[in-house]
């Protein structure tokens, strides 16, 4: 502008001479070196305004804020086959691996005692839904590089209910059973006899009671159950065996009692008794003849039981009829009735001709008759049965052993008190219970071609009873609450009482941690790792710690002291616990570990149909401690620093993420001094020599924001984190440093900070230092919230407003600038009074919507970010909101717009640079952070519409005209993605475009 001034004025002033800045002579070029120091002037002088409010906020210590360091949890493992636990010290020093292979450091924030106690078996349980559920497969393979299998607590929609109550009776042989049968249970309580029929009656109640018999298909119900007085009567009609089957690592033949409702309507924990007794009868007395045999055999044939010889046709000598039956000649003790259906058949072996007569007119009788041929029958046979070692009698005297010499047709039975060492045996390569009837004599054949009277048999028919015997129970089993507990010795002997049916423990949801060894000392940190979640005022579960421990009435559950950061189990923390020594080694849910539980006391969890949003653990790590991205410098003495502004103190090493600053006041501080320091909040740090007198005398000072408040006696200092300046005061505001050598001050204090610390998960996996017994660490999940400095203009930018809220959150707006002093990296904020983190209206809650510079990719590291906010908004909101379920930090719904477009174009050279160009277009112009037409990015909760993107795509060189535009939007919130109706796309105060996947296809027009 210059130039073209003194362009116009040379003609007027000096003629003659010919003004030419691109071919200055000697006065252009005085000209032109004046015109750049008079430019230099103006813009100094413009910049006047800006620098004295750099000066103001300077004044009221507004600076730039430094870098943020990451935070992680890690996981500490320790060598296999350690007893001790390990201590883990604070400030412990562990590196990771950054993207450029920068080796990035990482302390311990607290100490941690690491255990070799193991998580191996985990529960959740619900009392009032009887619902018992076995999680611990959930989380036990999560480990360095395995895949993440996330379960819900006090859900009790997923997994398997291992709850049952249920009585098991066995019995190998009563129960041995295949067709119609009925047996009876009978109970007996010699403290209470006026209860037995009480009790039985409501066992036999089948609305609230299934008696079943154990198949190959499973467990099949009785067909008919009645109560008898004392006994409850079970009817079986169908066909089928009571097989074998295993219940509590016993096999055997069992019935099961099992309760269908709920404990409480059955009555079921009302129900005792101190005795139980069984006895099986076949059902032949009831409605048909009996059993039919399992198999016939003579000798080593088999025989047909509708009708064979028991002997052959043509018996010889010792044969032998075996008769096999599993159901009736299993029941030791029990009369067993053996009905056949005998007669007589003549056999002839061979049939001779007839005889040559030598006919005369006058004969004898005797000459032409032909003689009667011989007889021959079974004369005797024996019984015997199988004991196990060899076959012995059967019965005791000779009765039934004639029962085939010559018998009339007609029914005989057998009757014998089954041997109580009756056992099974193969014959013919059949195993089953055996009685047989071995043929000791016959008649001895006098002539050739004898008749044989053989013993045929009809039918053979079994019955078996027990009469007025019952029995023992070989087998007393209860199931209750996925633990099975033997009560056959007390049911067998009597005189202890036995509770069938026992609820659950407890009256609230639970969530039950074993551990193969005892937990004990501390502190133990167990790291849950949970997916994010919104959760509104008044739900966030109660959540109490206890443990099983030992004691002398009993074990019973008491209260574990814990340091929770979970927030009830509201977002990832670690729960840190001490654990006592009393831990009781007991057995819960069948397993016999020390336990702990979470015990939900609110009861919320239980109301999963409303819509309660219920814990979801992503993973479980024991010996797990929160840990930052810094490292500690000790002992450093800062160079003293003269300037303009002042002496200040610099550290050699920025930023600075914490401090302790040591003034030396050797010789200025009396002994008597040193305690009254100490309880004002000045510690001191005392070196004495052999006698005890003070050789020096360092004491800690507090950091102030500004001095501008503090007294000449006040121990305060102000640190610039930034740039690791540390300022005393003068003796008028602050007290200054009453040392003047090099040795004055003494600092030690930890740097770090910066995205660098945002690692992914199982980077973190070095000690700098070797710990005995410390075999591995790694962190289980991504480290987060680490930011870089503020800049320049982020801190001009915010420094008005700090004049406005003063470190204190009132108004909506207050939040969000407070949100940007705590974290710089922050892209966007928008704070919804009155909103809570569902988006529902509810008065008193406060949500912020938080975006980084990173976006959506960032949400790996949001719960750290998150963590950081809250916790600083809730120091600085005001009292009737200072509660943490009433401020919240949540991310945004990203709305996720893919746009599909038809460009018309002049020529098809140009088709593939205008779809090129119009896709860039697009994604630049759907930036969250640093799109939209003016480059700032789109505000939290602003709507989009189709007709954006016709005058977007209409400016793409070489467009002549847009044919068609095409939107669809998905919603990604929590990690889950749902469409929405572009056309009507919802009000999302919480929402945020960012740009998908699009396609663009140029036509020649």
């Amino acid at each position: 502008m210059l130039i073209e001034q003194m362009k116009e004025m040379v003609p007027h002033y000096t003629p003659e001479w010919t003004f030419s800045p691109d071919h200055p002579d000697p006065g252009a070029a005085l000209f032109l070196l004046f015109a750049q120091m008079y430019q230099q002037n103006i813009k100094r002088l413009n910049e006047v305004p800006n620098k004295n409010f750099i000066a103001f906020l300077n004044m009221l210590n507004v600076s730039q804020l430094p870098a943020k360091p990451a935070s992680a949890y890690v996981t500490f493992r320790l060598s296999e086959g350690a007893k001790e636990p390990v201590i883990i010290p604070q400030g412990t020093p562990l590196a990771g691996s950054g993207e450029d292979g920068e080796e990035v450091i990482f302390e311990t924030d607290r100490p941690l005692l690491a255990t070799p106690a193991a998580i191996v078996d985990a529960y959740q349980v619900s009392a009032s839904r009887d619902f018992i559920s076995r999680v611990s497969d959930r989380f036990d393979q999560v480990a360095a590089g395995s895949e993440r299998r996330p379960f819900t607590m006090f859900c009790y929609s997923e997994g398997d209910n291992l709850q049952e109550h249920a009585l098991y009776v066995g019995h190998p042989d009563i129960f041995n059973v295949h067709g119609s049968s009925q047996i009876e249970l009978t109970v007996e309580n010699s403290l209470q006899r006026y209860a037995e029929a009480g009790t039985v009656q409501k066992l036999a109640d089948t609305a609230h009671y299934e008696w079943s018999y154990g198949t190959q298909q499973g467990w099949t119900p009785f067909d008919a159950v009645s109560a008898n007085g004392r006994s409850v009567v079970l009817r079986k009609n169908a066909a089928g065996r009571i097989v074998l089957r295993e219940v509590a690592g016993d096999e055997g033949r069992w019935i099961r009692c099992k309760v269908k409702g709920g404990m409480g309507e059955a009555g079921a924990q009302e129900i005792v008794f101190d005795r139980l007794r069984i006895k099986a009868e076949h059902a032949a007395k009831l409605d048909f003849s009996g059993l039919a045999p399992d198999r016939l055999f003579f000798n080593d044939m088999d025989l047909n039981a509708s009708g064979c010889y028991p002997f052959g046709e043509y018996f010889a000598p010792y044969g032998v009829f075996y008769i096999g039956s599993q159901e009736a000649f299993s029941k030791k003790d029990g009369l067993i009735t053996v009905t056949l259906g005998v007669s007589t058949r003549r056999n002839v072996l061979q049939n001779e001709p007839p005889p040559q007569i030598d006919w005369k007119p006058i004969m004898k009788r005797s000459q032409f008759e032909r003689p009667a041929p011989p007889e021959i029958s079974i004369r005797r046979v024996i019984w015997e049965y199988w004991n196990g070692s060899g076959w012995v009698r059967l019965f005791s005297g000779t009765e039934y052993e004639e029962l085939f010499d010559r018998p009339e047709a007609g029914e005989r039975t057998i009757r014998f008190r089954c041997p109580a060492d009756i056992a099974e045996t193969f014959v013919n390569s059949q195993y089953n219970y055996w009685i047989r009837a071995r043929m000791l004599t016959m008649d001895t054949p006098t002539a050739g071609n004898p008749v044989y009277l053989s013993p045929w048999i009809g039918g053979v028919h079994l019955q078996y009873e027990f009469e007025d015997r019952s029995y023992s129970a070989s087998g007393c089993v209860t199931g209750n609450n996925a633990e099975y507990l033997d009560h056959t010795a007390e049911a067998a002997l009597g005189g202890r009482l036995i509770q069938p049916f026992v609820a659950v423990d407890g009256d609230c949801p639970a969530f039950y941690m074993g551990f193969a060894s005892p937990p004990v000392k501390g502190p133990i940190g167990l790291y849950f790792s949970l997916k994010e979640q919104a959760y509104g005022n008044g739900q966030q579960l109660a959540i109490d710690w206890e443990y099983l421990s030992a004691q002398s009435e009993g074990n019973r559950w008491g209260k574990l002291k814990t340091a929770d950061d979970t927030g009830g189990l509201t977002r990832s923390g670690t729960v840190q616990f001490a654990g006592p020594a009393d831990f009781a080694f007991a057995s819960v849910f069948g397993r016999k570990l020390y336990w702990i539980r979470a015990v939900n006391r609110n009861r919320l969890a239980e109301n999963q149909e409303a819509g309660q949003p219920l814990p979801v653990v992503n993973g479980l790590y024991l010996n797990t401690v929160r840990a930052t991205q810094q490292e500690s410098v000790n002992g450093e003495l800062p160079e003293k620093i003269t300037g303009p502004g002042g002496a200040f103190y610099a550290l050699s090493r920025i930023p600075v993420v914490s401090e302790e600053v040591w003034v030396d006041e050797t010789g200025h501080v009396a002994e008597q001094d040193i305690a009254l320091l100490e309880a004002r909040g000045y510690p001191a740090r005392v070196v004495r020599d052999s006698e005890g007198h003070v050789q020096k005398c360092w004491v800690k000072w507090k950091a102030v924001r500004t001095l501008y408040a503090s007294s000449g006696t006040d121990r305060h200092y102000t640190i610039h984190r930034t740039s690791g300046q540390i300022r005393f005061g003068d003796g008028k505001m602050g007290k200054a440093p009453p040392g003047k050598g090099i040795d004055a001050v003494k600092v030690d204090y930890k740097t770090g900070g910066g995205t660098k610390g945002n690692l992914p998960a199982q980077a973190i996996n070095k000690l700098k230092n070797s710990i005995a017994f410390v075999n591995a660490v790694m962190n289980p999940e991504p480290s987060g919230g680490g930011g870089e400095m503020e800049s320049v203009g982020q801190a001009l930018e915010r420094g008005p407003h700090y004049i406005v809220h003063r470190g204190r959150a009132i108004a909506a707006n207050d939040f969000e600038w407070l949100a940007k002093e705590a974290y710089p990296n922050i892209a966007k904020v928008k704070c919804l009074p009155n909103m809570n983190a569902r988006m529902e209206r509810e008065y008193g809650c406060v949500t912020l919507v938080v975006v980084t510079q990173g976006g959506l990719g960032d949400a790996l590291y949001f719960h750290e970010m998150k963590r950081k906010l809250e916790a600083y908004l809730l120091e600085r909101a005001a009292s009737v909101i200072a509660f943490p379920e009433y401020i919240q930090v949540i991310q945004p719904a990203y709305l996720e717009v893919s746009v599909i477009a038809r460009l018309a174009v002049e020529r098809m050279d140009d088709a593939l640079a205008a779809e090129t160009a119009a896709v860039e277009k697009l994604e630049r112009f759907l930036d969250p952070i640093r799109g939209q037409t003016d480059g700032n990015g789109w505000e939290i909760g602003a709507v989009i519409h189709e007709s954006f993107f016709y005058g977007l795509l209409k400016a793409v060189p070489h467009v002549r005209y847009v044919e068609d535009v095409t939107m669809s939007v998905v919603k990604i919130e929590a990690g889950e993605r749902t469409p929405l109706n572009a056309g009507a796309l919802p009000a999302l105060a919480h929402g945020l475009v960012v740009s998908g996947k699009h396609r663009v296809i140029a036509i020649v027009s």
